[in-house]
């Protein structure tokens, strides 16, 4: 099953692929949004990485987490506290691999507070 952790990310789901939309505050751009637009508020739904499909996604406070079909993480949003998985402690308004995790197959994810 698709998975959704927080209002405001949602996932549709056919077949275990999924096209991810969100919408909401964006503060630390974790609707994965053009760089300098991460305050601006997302009223309306929209397609998040419409080139990629997703089996299961979290929701954080200030990030975001999204495991892909063939089993990567990527993350975006806020990483004051490492939070993204990325070894550092920078946000990122552009969704990004884990390369942690490359070479494992992850099939879900979870996601906290800040």
């Amino acid at each position: 099953n698709n998975s959704t952790e927080s209002p405001g990310i949602f996932s549709k789901a056919t077949e275990r692929i999924s096209m991810l939309t969100g919408w909401g505050s964006n503060r630390w751009a974790q609707l994965s949004s053009s760089p300098g637009a991460a305050a601006t508020p997302c009223l309306e739904p929209k397609s998040i990485l419409e080139d990629e499909r997703f089996v299961h996604v979290a929701a954080g406070e200030g990030h975001t987490l999204m495991v892909t079909e063939i089993g990567d993480v990527m993350t975006v949003g806020r990483g004051a506290e490492g939070q993204l998985g990325h070894g550092s402690k920078l946000s990122s308004s552009e969704p990004r691999a884990v390369e942690a995790l490359q070479g494992e197959t992850v099939v879900a994810c979870a996601a906290g507070g800040l």
